[in-house]
C-alpha cells in the first residue's frame, strides 16, 4: 500500500477541516464544517499544507504558515505549524515524522530557520526536537477582592474603542512592546483582523478595547471579551476574558484598575501573561489572583546557522557546542558561536566542544526559556561549568519570552 506526500489540493481543503474536526471531537455537522472552512481560508492556503494520502484519502495532515517572530530583538521568519492531525485509523504508523521531516526541509528552502507550533499535546512534538519555549501565566480573580499594596500615578485616561477604529492606533503599541522580546509576532493587517480582533466562538460578538492614552498617544490596551453565566445565587454574572499591552507602570495600573471597575463581573480571567508581568507585586494578596502557570508555544531550531545568527545577544563572548539533529541532519556536528557587538557568527569548528545540546534542549535554550546551568542540572546538557557560565550570559533574555499569539 503505499502512500504520497504532497501539498493538498484546493478541492480537498473541506476535507482537512473534516480530518481535524474528527481527530479533536468536534462537530462534523456540515454547517460547523462549512464554517471552520470559512475562517481556515482566511489565513492557511491549499499550497502551505502538507498530507499523507492512502489509497486516495487523505489521512494525516499540517500546515505552515509564514510568519515572523521576535527574536531577542530582532526579526526572524518562522514556519508557523498548525492545523495538524492524523485520523485515528491511521496513527502510529509514521506519517507525521514523515510529514515534519519535509516540513522542516521545506523551512530551510523558504529561509524558515525555526518552527513554532502550539500543541495539544507536547509529547507529540518533543520527539521531533520541539521544546517548550515559554511559560504562560493565565490569572483569574474576582475583581471585588483584589487590592493594590501602592499606589501608581496614573496621569492618562481609558478609552473604549469600536473595534473597527482600534488596529490603527493599538497596532505600534503592540509593536513597541514586542521589538525587545522573543517569540512575539510580527502581526500585520490581515493577521489583525482575521486572528487578533476575529473571535474563535461561533456566533461570538466581537471583542471590546480600551486604550490607556498619555499626550495624545497610547501606553497601553486591553482586548477583552465578556460572558454571561447563569447565576446560581444573586450577584454579578459576568466573566471577563482579556489579554493586555502595556509599556508603562502607569499603563500597567489603569488596566488593571480598569477591570476592578466592572461591578457586574464575577471574575476577570487575563492569558497569555509573561512570567515577569507584575501583576502579582502590585496586589495585597497574591494568591487572590489565582494565577496557574502552563506551557507556552514549542520552538524548534531548523536551520541552526541563520537562526542563531540572526539572534539578538545582550552579552558577548564564544562558545563552541557539540548537536546531534536526527531529523535536521545540516544542523549537525561541532559549532563555534562568537558574538561581537550583539552580534553572532557561527561556523563549523573541529575543536573539542564545551557544550553537547540536543535539538530540543538548544530549542528552549535559544528561546530565553531555560538557562544552559539549568539544563545541565536536570540532565538535558553537558558541560563545564565555565561554558555553562558563557552559554547563560549569552542567550539570556532581558525580557521573558512571550507569544501572544495562538495559530
Amino acid at each position: 500500500m503505499g502512500v504520497e506526500y504532497r501539498p493538498a489540493h484546493p478541492e480537498e481543503m473541506r476535507r482537512l477541516v473534516y480530518n481535524e474536526h474528527v481527530a479533536f471531537g468536534h462537530s462534523t455537522a456540515e454547517a460547523e464544517v462549512g464554517r471552520a472552512l470559512q475562517r481556515l481560508a482566511t489565513f492557511l492556503r491549499p499550497e502551505q499544507t502538507l498530507v499523507a494520502v492512502e489509497d486516495g484519502a487523505i489521512v494525516s495532515q499540517m500546515g505552515v504558515l509564514p510568519l515572523t517572530i521576535r527574536w531577542n530583538g530582532r526579526d526572524l521568519a518562522c514556519g508557523g505549524v498548525t492545523a495538524v492531525s492524523t485520523l485515528p485509523t491511521h496513527r502510529r504508523r509514521g506519517h507525521l515524522r514523515a510529514l515534519m521531516g519535509r516540513a522542516f526541509a521545506a523551512m530551510r528552502a523558504r529561509g524558515q530557520p525555526v518552527a513554532m507550533l502550539w500543541a495539544s499535546m507536547a509529547a507529540i512534538y518533543q520527539r521531533f526536537g520541539y521544546g517548550v519555549a515559554f511559560t504562560q501565566y493565565i490569572a483569574e480573580f474576582d475583581p471585588r477582592l483584589v487590592r493594590f499594596v501602592d499606589e501608581v500615578p496614573v496621569p492618562g485616561r481609558l478609552r473604549l474603542l469600536p473595534s473597527e477604529e482600534m488596529v490603527p492606533l493599538v497596532r505600534g503599541t503592540y509593536e513597541r512592546f514586542a521589538a525587545p522580546r522573543t517569540l512575539m509576532l510580527c502581526r500585520d493587517e490581515p493577521w489583525w483582523w482575521h486572528r487578533t480582533l476575529h473571535p474563535w466562538r461561533p456566533n461570538a460578538p466581537p471583542p471590546l478595547c480600551a486604550v490607556y492614552e498619555e499626550a495624545g498617544g497610547v501606553l497601553g490596551f486591553t482586548i477583552y471579551e465578556v460572558e454571561h453565566r447563569v447565576p446560581e445565587r444573586p450577584g454579578p454574572t459576568q466573566r471577563l476574558d482579556a489579554t493586555w499591552v502595556w509599556l508603562t507602570p502607569a499603563a500597567h495600573r489603569a488596566l488593571v484598575r480598569y477591570f476592578l471597575d466592572h461591578d457586574l463581573a464575577a471574575s476577570v480571567r487575563v492569558h497569555r501573561l509573561p512570567v515577569d508581568d507584575p501583576l502579582p507585586l502590585h496586589v495585597q494578596e497574591p494568591r487572590q489572583l489565582n494565577l496557574w502557570a502552563r506551557d507556552g508555544s514549542m520552538l524548534r531550531i531548523v536551520d541552526l546557522v541563520p537562526a542563531l545568527e540572526g539572534r539578538g545577544y545582550d552579552a558577548d563572548g564564544r562558545l563552541t557546542f557539540a548537536l546531534h539533529d536526527e531529523l535536521c541532519p545540516w544542523n549537525s556536528g561541532a559549532w563555534e558561536l562568537v558574538v561581537e557587538d550583539g552580534r553572532g557568527r557561527l561556523r563549523p569548528t573541529a575543536g573539542e566542544p564545551d557544550l553537547c545540546l540536543t535539538p530540543r534542549a538548544l530549542a528552549v535554550l535559544a528561546s530565553g526559556h531555560h538557562a544552559a546551568s539549568a539544563l545541565a542540572r536536570a540532565g538535558l546538557a553537558a558541560g563545564e561549568p565555565r561554558a555553562l557560565a558563557i552559554a547563560d550570559a549569552l542567550f539570556r533574555t532581558e525580557y521573558a519570552p512571550l507569544c501572544m499569539d495562538g495559530f
